[in-house]
């Protein structure tokens, strides 16, 4: 996966808007645009506080590692919110699809673990 569609993706999944993003990571909301659609990329030290601001890696962004926490980080998030929020959170079919994959995923992972 491209490093903006990683971005996206990974905004999405923090429930936030592009504007509350590049806010948070102090760039403008047209650069960080910029960065989701691959019409610019980051500096490095752009790039450290985007991932600090999404609480992923920068190697994750970059797509060198896959980053696991998030799914606890996620869910945390979606604690400190209201019922209206989740649900509009949980309305982008990528991330439904991203949950299903992942938990295909797990419980693949724990049963190889059952059987060894």
């Amino acid at each position: 996966m491209k490093f903006s569609e990683k971005l996206k993706e990974t905004r999405k999944r923090m429930g936030l808007s592009q504007g509350e993003a590049a806010k948070l990571a102090g760039i403008t909301n047209v650069t960080f645009c910029q960065y989701e659609h691959g019409r610019r990329e980051p500096s490095l030290s752009t790039l450290v506080k985007i991932a600090s601001v999404l609480d992923v890696s920068v190697d994750y962004l970059l797509g060198a590692e896959k980053d696991c926490d998030w799914w606890i980080k996620t869910a945390n998030y979606l604690l400190t919110q209201s019922q209206q929020e989740i649900v509009e959170i949980l309305d982008d079919a990528s991330l439904l699809e991203a949950v299903y994959e992942y938990l295909v995923e797990e419980n693949r992972f724990r049963k190889q673990e059952e059987n060894a």
